[in-house]
């Protein structure tokens, strides 16, 4: 597993360190905070005096919702102490913070559920790609997870008059936003291995807990899509708000 945390040493500074497993050496940047919002973050670690500061408070805000925020105060970090972490203390705190977060993020979609479906059903038939970028974070953010990756069939229509249209597979990505792009070979096999669970709404395909990695599968109105995840847990409450979502999103 690869997962990076930062670290806010101050109003224009904080140092990105990358953990990777079997890697002695981290790799540490310290990089201008304009950069926060442009690297892939799974964690980020402030100081309490910090979180004072309008200016950065409202900076943090806004990446919250894409990674969990604690103070360092509250994990025992100062940035003497996060520059010298080993992978596996790394890892314990970035699992602490991720779940953390996800059980936030899960308690308050709960909250929203209904809102949240009734907004999703009216995007799918008129803005099909609109409905799945924001399914795809929505799936990410619940999930907590590392990357996530959602294939789907969709109709591409013929060009000219008369040229048929074309079912094809897309495939979503991305590190902070959903990033469409044409499935490729693989996509569609995927598709084809997948092929008798989509027989139900939502079916969880595979789980491996010591390398968290997720399959899931669904349908939307008979509609295929295939979610694959890193994930530090994949708990009860998970699973069944998940399964809440597809189920709504039938008509």
């Amino acid at each position: 597993m690869q997962f990076s945390l930062a670290y806010v040493k101050s109003n224009q500074q904080f140092i990105l360190q990358t953990f990777s497993q079997n890697v002695e050496n981290n790799s540490i940047k310290i990089m201008d905070l304009e950069f926060l919002k442009k690297e892939s973050i799974q964690g980020i670690i402030v100081p309490n005096e910090l979180l004072q500061d309008d200016t950065l408070f409202t900076t943090l805000t806004e990446e919250c919702k894409f990674a969990p925020i604690k103070a360092s105060e509250e994990i025992g970090l100062n940035s003497d102490s996060f520059e010298g972490l080993n992978y596996e203390t790394a890892k314990s705190t970035y699992e602490g913070l991720v779940n953390n977060w996800t059980l936030q993020n899960n308690i308050n979609l709960l909250d929203e559920l209904f809102p949240v479906l009734t907004h999703l059903k009216g995007l799918f038939p008129n803005d099909r790609t609109a409905f799945f970028e924001e399914l795809w974070f929505l799936l990410k953010t619940n999930l907590g997870a590392h990357n996530l990756k959602m294939i789907y069939n969709h109709m591409k229509k013929g060009k000219k008059d008369g040229e048929k249209n074309q079912l094809i597979q897309v495939k979503i990505d991305g590190n902070r936003h959903p990033e469409p792009q044409p499935g490729d070979e693989f996509s569609s096999q995927l598709m084809s291995v997948y092929k008798n669970s989509f027989e139900n709404i939502f079916e969880v395909a595979d789980f491996d807990p010591h390398k968290g990695e997720l399959v899931l599968t669904a349908t939307i109105n008979k509609s295929p899509v295939i979610i694959m995840a890193n994930v530090t847990q994949f708990s009860r409450l998970q699973k069944s708000l998940i399964k809440a979502i597809f189920t709504g999103l039938q008509s």
